[in-house]
């Protein structure tokens, strides 16, 4: 089942949503052959109004916490809807764009794609 997930800054936690609405909220989550989705109309709302609303998520697969295929994650992905238009991860100090990624794991620690 193919999900997408985005910050609930409301309830502070992750929302998981499929066509239907909102199917369950969550502190943690697995994805596997995830995409990081920026919609930019969105994105200029948020700019122009100062009203947050869901333009960015994580899509992908449901994937199983014992799956996780490096337990050692270190690469940290970020997005910021005034600094960026797009998900990004630190690279040599500076911004590499995150398109997709094997796995990611979404926590109360931030987003974070596996080594694969």
């Amino acid at each position: 089942m193919i999900v997408e997930v985005y910050r609930n800054l409301t309830k502070d936690c992750y929302s998981v949503r499929d066509r239907s609405g909102v199917l369950f909220h969550t502190e943690k989550i697995v994805l596997k052959n995830a995409t990081f989705v920026v919609r930019e109309n969105g994105r200029q709302r948020v700019l122009d109004t100062g009203h947050k609303n869901v333009h960015a998520f994580v899509k992908g697969e449901i994937d199983n916490l014992k799956n996780i295929k490096n337990k050692n994650i270190k690469n940290k992905i970020y997005y910021n809807p005034r600094d960026t238009s797009y998900f990004y991860e630190i690279v040599d100090g500076k911004k590499v764009p995150v398109v997709k990624a094997k796995q990611v794991t979404l926590s109360s620690k931030g987003v974070f794609k596996h080594e694969v």
